[in-house]
C-alpha cells in the first residue's frame, strides 16, 4: 500500500466532509470515522460519516464523476482522485446517503490472507 496516497485520499474525503459542514444548518455537526475488520469476509471497512446537508439522487450516482462538482469554485476531480487511488489498492468506495442526514463514505479494501493486519487483529 502507497501510505502518502491514502493519506491524500483520506484527507479528501475529510475535507469534503468538513466543507458539506460548513454549508450545513446543523447546530451539532460532526464527522466520524470507522474503522472495521471483517474476518469472515476477509476486508477492512472505512467509514467516514458525516451529518451535512447529504446528497441529492442525481448528486450520489456522479459524485465520483470527473468534473462534476456542486461546490462553488470546485474542479470536480478531488473524488475521482480519492476514487482512483482506492481502485489502485483494490478497494472499492461508495457514497451512500446516511439515515441521520448527511452523508457515508464507505470504502472496502480487501484483506489478504497472512497479511499484518491478520496478524494484529
Amino acid at each position: 500500500m502507497d501510505p502518502a496516497a491514502l493519506q491524500r485520499a483520506f484527507f479528501n474525503v475529510i475535507t469534503n466532509a468538513v466543507d458539506a459542514l460548513l454549508s450545513s444548518d446543523q447546530k451539532n455537526k460532526y464527522i466520524c470515522i470507522s474503522i472495521m475488520h471483517d474476518t469472515t469476509r476477509n476486508f477492512l471497512r472505512i467509514n467516514f460519516q458525516d451529518n451535512g446537508p447529504g446528497l441529492t439522487t442525481e448528486e450520489q450516482e456522479r459524485i465520483f464523476e470527473p468534473y462534476f462538482s456542486h461546490k462553488k469554485g470546485g474542479t470536480g476531480l478531488g473524488l475521482t482522485i480519492v476514487k482512483t487511488i482506492i481502485a489502485d489498492h483494490k478497494g472499492l468506495i461508495k457514497a451512500l446517503v446516511s439515515p441521520h442526514g448527511g452523508l457515508n463514505i464507505e470504502i472496502d479494501f480487501p484483506i489478504e490472507k497472512n497479511t499484518y493486519i491478520n496478524n494484529i487483529l
